[in-house]
């Protein structure tokens, strides 16, 4: 039993810093001025992924069900998708920022294009990783409320 609750404290642990770290990039995205409709996508995204890692955290911080829910949600692979999803908010990150300096400069716009649609094609992969982590997580939550 002590054991369970040390497990479900970790993935709290984790699941609260993934919660931050997406509700942080979530901010950063929206404030690029200039959203291109891939970022636009990106944050509906995020806003999507942001409220299932609400819903997670709920489902580990009720102490009646969370021993029982995390020895359940473990073997859907709810560690490899949260620390999945913090890797993608890390690069998501980077590449918002590099969009909101870009903003300011001055770069011809051809380069400014090249440089847009090497992004975009990351972002998209980005997304797609996303939402994999997302899939993974809903699964976990509704294994946790059976």
């Amino acid at each position: 039993m002590a054991e369970a609750i040390g497990l479900s404290s970790a993935v709290l642990t984790l699941a609260s810093a993934a919660y931050k770290s997406c509700q942080t990039l979530h901010n950063a995205v929206d404030g690029v001025r200039s959203a291109h409709e891939q970022m636009l996508a990106l944050s509906s995204d995020l806003e999507a992924f942001y409220l299932v890692l609400g819903s997670l955290q709920t489902v580990l911080q009720d102490e009646t069900s969370a021993p029982v829910a995390v020895d359940h949600i473990m073997s859907s692979g709810l560690s490899k998708a949260l620390d999945g999803s913090m890797e993608i908010f890390k690069k998501l990150t980077a590449i918002a920022a590099s969009l909101r300096g870009q903003q300011n400069s001055a770069s011809p716009g051809t380069l400014k294009k090249a440089k847009w649609m090497l992004k975009e094609k990351a972002i998209a992969e980005l997304r797609n990783e996303l939402m994999q982590c997302k899939i993974t997580l809903n699964i976990a939550i509704c294994v946790a409320n059976e």
